[in-house]
């Protein structure tokens, strides 16, 4: 990443939900589902993010793109504090982040075609109207693939791989400079997975897009991050540039994640983790993972970890500096 302010950075960030309780009840526990993230996003940089169900990754998402209000924190989008926008603003604003679902069908209007569905954008973010929109919208299709004759069908005449690319043209369509990418192929046949991510791949390069890549995929958030950050329970665990946490993870759980890829190493040399990724209604005390941790000691019960720098650009929250992983 260059030296420039970063394109999108979040300090802090926060979400706890409730979950119930109240007058005649005893109050319950929220769901602390992000807990004081901090991140960066470059201009024209991908970030990956990583973990296991339930790590807090889509909250993370939606947080950033204020789909989501916080419970704490604060996300700027290009010097622009999203917590200062009115209804208005954000809805205004919005033209400069998208986002593209886990489920392409559920994220399209199966009322609409897709014409009306590209053309809404182009018009409300773009002030396009008639031969103009009509132009840009046929030059969306093409670039995820597609073809003007295929602007008249509705949602349901798609394959699902069709659909993802239908759903990456109108997150195109207001000519963001950010977008979240929320498990963008976990949806699809493992046999479209690859055509997807080299198309986000190549529209992500050839436009300059910052993107956030959310995936439990390690493979797949090798092939097209440049830095990856690993959550767990909330928590950022690990964070560096891709090439050197895949080289050489330095987080117990970061480790373990990437030797339970496929043909990662033989078995008898992996970590398995042990139980299930605890409640975030009741995170362990001290260092979240502990309870999972091979390498726990009774400091990991009573230390939060903080996230210190280890090498240029690569950070890890664990207080075991004499781990060889």
């Amino acid at each position: 990443m260059s030296a420039a302010a970063p394109l999108v950075e979040a300090r802090g960030l926060t979400k706890h939900f409730p979950t119930g309780g109240g007058f005649l009840s005893r109050a319950k526990p929220p769901v602390r589902a992000v807990e004081g993230v901090d991140l960066t996003v470059g201009a024209g940089e991908v970030l990956g993010v990583v973990g296991e169900s339930g790590s807090g990754k889509s909250t993370l998402g939606r947080l950033v793109l204020r789909l989501l209000e916080a419970s704490g924190g604060e996300v700027s989008v290009d010097g622009t504090d999203l917590a200062t926008l009115s209804a208005g603003e954000l809805r205004a604003f919005r033209r400069h982040m998208q986002m593209i679902f886990q489920d392409p069908f559920a994220s399209l209007n199966a009322r609409m075609t897709v014409r009306e569905a590209l053309l809404e954008p182009i018009t409300l973010h773009r002030g396009a109207k008639g031969r103009e929109a009509e132009a840009m919208a046929v030059e969306l299709m093409r670039s995820v693939g597609l073809t003007a004759e295929q602007m008249k069908r509705y949602p349901r005449a798609f394959s699902g791989g069709q659909r993802q690319r239908v759903a990456i043209a109108r997150a195109l369509a207001s000519a963001p400079r950010f977008i979240v990418a929320d498990e963008p192929v976990s949806a699809l046949d493992v046999s479209v997975q690859a055509e997807v991510v080299n198309l986000l791949q190549s529209l992500q390069r050839d436009l300059g897009l910052s993107l956030m890549f959310i995936s439990h995929d390690l493979s797949v958030v090798e092939i097209i991050s440049d830095r990856v950050m690993v959550l767990y329970l909330g928590r950022v665990m690990e964070i560096a540039p891709t090439e050197a946490l895949y080289r050489a993870p330095a987080h117990p759980y970061t480790a373990a994640l990437l030797q339970a890829i496929p043909g990662a190493r033989s078995p008898g040399d992996r970590m398995i983790l042990k139980g299930e990724i605890p409640s975030p209604t009741a995170p362990p005390s001290g260092c979240v993972f502990r309870t999972r941790c091979p390498f726990a000691i009774d400091d990991c019960a009573s230390t939060v970890p903080t996230l210190d720098e280890i090498a240029p650009g690569h950070q890890k929250a664990c207080i075991r500096d004499d781990l060889s992983l």
